[in-house]
């Protein structure tokens, strides 16, 4: 070859190359100029509110409140390195009761790698990190998307109408935006799949293995989805690819895709083997079989047609929001009904088909949701496969003739009749898709007679553009559906949290470890950025114990499986959890409700408001480690009505097989009262047939007795049962001249239905004296209700067992980083409990020996100590980690050995 020659082929390969940047250039200018001008179109409702993406309940109290927890997080690990220590704190008394710190906030983003970045900013600037995040995020779906494209050969032109069908889809604009890491499964897909490609060549795919690893670190829940997406995706693209030589390629293909999958999983499990302990654990799966059936209700079809490709609108409650821009409903009926591509996208067909099987049964959403409760957030694969349908078709289709249009123009016409039986409330949201789809026919007939494909492909573009802005407009829009309002205003999320009566609790003068108390005034996580110990939580994850704790004692503040708002106010159950204050708003109801025992101590006007709280502190409080002289079985316990079994606890330890039980030693004080009632307004309860009926929501009844002077009383609600009920949920309000309190009544419909038919209610501590009790319900309908029963429970006996508690207490208690130190001296044998959450992460050391824990009062934990003085030592570590960290570290020391002999092989032969 001669030089000129060679140097003709390079200069020829160098201008190839230029045109091949400049054209990427050009494209993701486009596409970054669309994605600023779709984002300014559908977002412009916020900038006008002066609205931040922070939700007003989860986003602001779950996403951010565990942002801004996670940034100061990160920055002591930087600090903590730099100082010689390489221990991160894994337990924090400040989230719920005291949870595991990565296993809870692991779905809120500790160990996303975006959220590194929070690091740079302070809580009260943080929400300006949390705007730019999600706009970060849905730029990055669109890259992730772009380069998936490229890599399955598909042009420019397509891929950038599909990048914006997938970014603006009803998923991010709706729930990604109310939960921002919900996008972070729509960045993660396509580089998936872009690596399932690569095996699929019989190639080593690192892409693959290490957005496993960012899959696993940054979310388990959608991983499992991502997972069941990737294995059904490599699949069908398999036999696609290797149709007549399957057998020749399967156990290749095979081997190379379990390989890196789980050489990803192996690389994670220093986060993956907590996490699956954490949720073996978790209290949130606990409605138990599927029960959802085989078909949805019959407006659901309806309305997830026309959602289809209309503004998003979430048409069963589980996150089933699509609205596609309107070229996606016909290449769909393209796709499935033109004859000529019965065979040429069989793979796309297949797949498509499936998924729509999928969204069609609520069976799907159970298992895509982990088989806990049917839930479609699942959805952002079914945007991606969409818009990757029109990036594949889209080519063919804009060279279909005016004729073969015709059948799709009267098919939008039929639809925009169809409007007349849709539901009054979603008429224009549907009317805006239906009269897209007829500016698309419209459109797409009048560029039949160009031939230049770059009109065609801009005339699309551009009322894919119009459609996707209009629809997330009207979203947003206080003209529409005004979705803008359901966020906070830009800057006063921290004030938001953090103005409220706990912070009238001066933390600084006392350090010991307590609680303080929730009730009535939802508590969301607060002590999560405040810094202080509580009794409320709200995390997606909450340990079953708990769970358990709540229900055995029939408390009413738990909403959810894993959502509640205290102990209910209850003197003992407040007690045994440390707590030591209140505080509340002066002259509210909960000021009147207090339990036994407690005196005002401050009353303050509260920082930057005209607001006065009052504080209030236990004169009773149990510390952190208490005695107990008796034990008792759970199998007792469990016999016992919720009123005895909180009296129990205050008398003796319950264990699961205690060496001395002492249940013949207990003693219960509650009295049974006599009482009236009064049936008002349309409402009867027919105690023979156990019936209910409610004929309106202004329906009362009002309970008359006498209450005992120096004692708690409770109204307890025997069989209450709303399975008939057509509300999956609602409440039920008792009310009191000093207590207000709510029953949150599922039944078997509402996704966290709790089975529960038994709920005391606490009436709180009052003088002698006539009490009228008020009952009403917020849904009308006849219900079942064997039993409404009053009691009585004195505090007479409640002073000595506090005393009797405290006697030989756990002393000189130092908390530092996952451990808790102290002393304690007893007088003869007894139990040591904690009023610390039982996990299998704690170990406890007495006089430097390890000895027994084991979990006590169904939710906390103990150990048994001998006469005498001992030094005690708890120290924690998130279960599993361990382990999960010599697998990581063993991989990664395999990876290393495997590279190194490679290379000198390598070195070798050469």
């Amino acid at each position: 070859m001669g030089w000129a020659t060679l140097s003709l082929r390079l200069r020829r390969k160098e201008m190839k190359d230029s045109k091949k940047v400049r054209r990427r250039f050009k494209y993701w200018a486009a596409y970054t100029l669309l994605f600023a001008v779709a984002c300014l179109g559908i977002f412009i409702p916020f900038i006008q509110a002066n609205k931040s993406f922070m939700w007003k309940t989860d986003g602001l109290f779950q996403t951010f409140s565990s942002m801004v927890f996670i940034s100061d997080y990160y920055k002591s690990i930087i600090s903590g390195f730099l100082h010689g220590n390489f221990y991160p704190e894994m337990i924090n008394f400040n989230i719920g009761l005291g949870y595991d710190v990565f296993t809870t906030l692991n779905y809120y983003g500790l160990g996303d790698p975006l959220l590194f970045f929070s690091v740079f900013f302070n809580k009260e600037n943080l929400y300006i990190f949390y705007n730019i995040l999600v706009i970060i995020r849905l730029y990055l779906c669109g890259i992730g998307f772009t380069l998936y494209c490229g890599k399955m050969d598909k042009g420019n032109k397509q891929s950038l109408i599909g990048a914006i069908i997938y970014v603006f889809s009803g998923f991010a604009v709706v729930a990604g935006v109310k939960h921002p890491y919900f996008l972070n499964a729509m960045i993660y897909l396509p580089f998936l799949l872009i690596g399932v490609e690569t095996i699929l060549k019989k190639k080593k795919s690192y892409l693959f293995t290490i957005m496993i690893l960012i899959s696993v670190v940054s979310n388990y829940y959608f991983f499992y989805m991502l997972t069941i997406m990737v294995f059904l995706y490599a699949l069908i693209r398999f036999i696609d690819r290797y149709r007549r030589e399957w057998k020749a390629n399967i156990l290749n293909i095979l081997i190379r895709g379990v390989v890196q999958y789980l050489l990803g999983i192996l690389l994670s499990c220093f986060a993956f083997v907590p996490t699956i302990y954490a949720f073996m654990n978790n209290a949130r799966g606990t409605k138990g079989a599927y029960n959802g059936g085989l078909i949805y209700y019959m407006r659901y079809y309806y309305n997830l047609f026309f959602s289809f490709f209309s503004v998003p609108s979430d048409i069963n409650g589980n996150y089933t929001f699509l609205a596609y821009a309107p070229i996606c409903f016909f290449i769909v009926v393209f796709l499935y009904l033109y004859k000529e591509n019965f065979k040429k996208y069989m793979a796309l067909k297949s797949g498509y088909a499936l998924a729509t099987i999928m969204l069609l049964t609520p069976i799907g959403g159970y298992i895509m949701n982990g088989m806990s409760y049917t839930s479609n957030r699942w959805v952002f694969g079914y945007s991606f496969f969409t818009a990757f349908a029109v990036v594949c078709l889209l080519d063919d289709f804009l060279k279909v003739t005016i004729k073969r249009l015709i059948p799709l123009a009267g098919l939008s016409l039929i639809l925009m009749g169809g409007l007349v039986v849709v539901e009054s409330d979603k008429m224009i949201s549907f009317g805006l898709g239906v009269v897209f789809l007829n500016i698309m026919i419209v459109a797409l007939i009048a560029i039949t007679r160009f031939r230049t494909t770059y009109i065609k492909y801009g005339v699309v573009l551009l009322v894919t553009l119009m459609a996707v802005i209009t629809f997330g407009f009207y979203q947003n829009s206080p003209y529409g559906k005004n979705y803008s309002n359901e966020f906070r205003e830009n800057g006063k999320a921290i004030s938001m949290i953090e103005d409220c009566p706990q912070s009238s609790v001066d933390y600084e003068e006392d350090k010991g470890f307590y609680r303080i108390g929730s009730y009535g005034n939802w508590v969301e996580n607060q002590s999560l950025t405040m810094g202080f110990n509580g009794t409320a939580s709200y995390y997606s994850l909450l340990d079953a114990n708990i769970l358990k704790y709540m229900l055995d004692n029939e408390i009413t503040t738990i909403r959810q499986p894993h959502r509640f708002y205290g102990l209910d106010f209850r003197t003992y159950l407040d007690t045994l959890a440390s707590v030591k204050y209140y505080a509340f708003e002066a002259g509210s109801i909960q000021e009147k409700a207090m339990p036994y025992g407690y005196q005002e101590i401050n009353r303050t006007l509260r920082k930057n408001s005209d607001v006065t709280d009052v504080v209030y502190k236990n004169q009773y409080t149990l510390p952190l480690g208490y005695t107990y002289d008796k034990k008792i079985s759970t199998a007792y316990y469990d016999t016992l009505s919720s009123i005895e079994k909180q009296q129990a606890m205050m008398q003796a330890v319950v264990v699961d097989k205690p060496d001395n039980d002492s249940q013949d030693a207990m003693k219960y004080s509650e009295e049974k009262l006599n009482y009236q009632t009064e049936e008002e307004n349309g409402i009867t309860w027919n105690k023979e047939l156990n019936t209910i009926k409610i004929d309106n929501d202004t329906s009362t009844i009002t309970v008359t007795f006498n209450a005992k002077k120096n004692s708690e009383t409770y109204l307890r609600f025997v069989g209450l049962d709303i399975e008939n009920s057509r509300k999956a949920h609602f409440t039920a309000k008792i009310t009191t001249s000093q207590a207000n309190s709510k029953l949150n009544l599922t039944n078997s419909k509402y996704s966290w239905d709790l089975q529960r038919e038994n709920y005391l209610v606490n009436l709180g501590h009052n003088n002698e004296g006539e009490t009228l009790c008020t009952i009403s319900f917020a849904s009308p309908g006849e219900y079942e209700l064997k039993d409404i029963e009053v009691y009585s429970l004195s505090m007479t006996d409640y002073e000595e067992q506090v005393k009797k508690l405290s006697e030989e207490v756990l002393t000189n208690i130092q908390l530092t980083n996952n451990k808790i130190t102290g002393n304690v001296e007893v007088s003869n044998d007894k139990s040591l409990c904690f009023s610390l959450l039982y996990s299998t992460g704690w170990k406890v050391k007495i006089d430097g020996q390890e000895a027994t824990l084991y979990k006590a009062n169904t939710m906390y934990m103990a150990t048994d100590i001998t006469k005498g003085a001992h030094t005690i030592e708890l120290i924690y570590q998130t279960p599993g980690l361990k382990t999960g960290v010599i697998i990581s570290l063993i991989t990664v020391l395999g990876l290393a050995i495997i590279v190194i002999i490679g290379h000198l092989r390598k070195k070798k032969r050469k």
